[in-house]
């Protein structure tokens, strides 16, 4: 590969890379938070480990296609009365500062099921640099720095506009969420950092990425490689 860009190291020069975003989104109600890691699948990190927190899942069947940024989904809303669903990714707002939760793309939920047409790139205030995820974590890539965005929130909406539920895609039973990840390049993560491993082989345009969440470290291994038996469910949170 010409060109080829190997990262091992931060690279001070950038305003906001993506281990400062995944850092951040932890301080606030982010996925990635030890305190509330696996928001969307309803667990709870806990020093004890993995409890339920207190949500339901429903053992309803939905199917999923994704290809080119269509995601296609069909599933039983479970008596929410979901109306509209509504993504959301972090952000650049106002004066450089980082947003998180701003709306992304919104879709009506109609006939058992929804239909994403992710754009290819997204908007730039949703673009960030992908600099290192720490010292231990390698990156290639080749020519500039790629650039990434990831959607991290689902949520159901009902014909008033009012919020109703969130919305998660996993395997419930083996602690797994899945996000969807837009890089502009190919770009190869892996290493481990701190409480996170990384498996990731990132081409242009969307890309699924699995995490696994262990139990009782809590531990993340984030990957490209599929997982079976992902399902999409509605559930309250909080």
């Amino acid at each position: 590969m010409n060109n080829l860009t190997i990262v091992s190291a931060n690279d001070g020069n950038l305003r906001m890379d993506a281990e400062t975003i995944l850092k951040n989104r932890a301080s606030s109600k982010s996925l990635m938070s030890r305190r509330n890691l696996l928001k969307i699948a309803c667990f709870v990190f806990l020093a004890a480990g993995f409890i339920l927190s207190g949500c339901k899942k429903d053992d309803k069947t939905s199917t999923t296609e994704f290809e080119d940024g269509k995601l296609t989904v069909t599933m039983d809303d479970d008596g929410y009365k979901v109306a509209k669903i509504v993504t959301y990714a972090t952000a650049w707002g106002e004066n450089s500062q980082v947003e998180y939760d701003v709306e992304f793309l919104s879709t009506p939920f109609s006939n058992g099921g929804f239909t994403l047409n992710f754009p290819d790139p997204p908007a730039t205030k949703f673009l960030f640099p992908v600099s290192s995820f720490g010292s231990s974590i390698t990156m290639e890539y080749e020519g500039a720095t790629p650039k990434f965005t990831q959607v991290e929130t689902f949520k159901g909406f009902d014909g008033a506009n009012k919020y109703v539920c969130e919305l998660a895609y996993g395997i419930w039973d083996k602690a797994v969420y899945i996000y969807f990840w837009y890089v502009d390049k190919n770009v190869t993560i892996t290493g481990s950092n701190d409480h996170t491993t990384f498996e990731l082989s990132l081409k242009p345009g969307w890309n699924m990425v699995f995490v696994k969440y262990e139990q009782p470290s809590g531990n993340a291994k984030f990957s490209t490689t599929p997982i079976s038996g992902a399902e999409w469910w509605f559930y309250e949170f909080g």
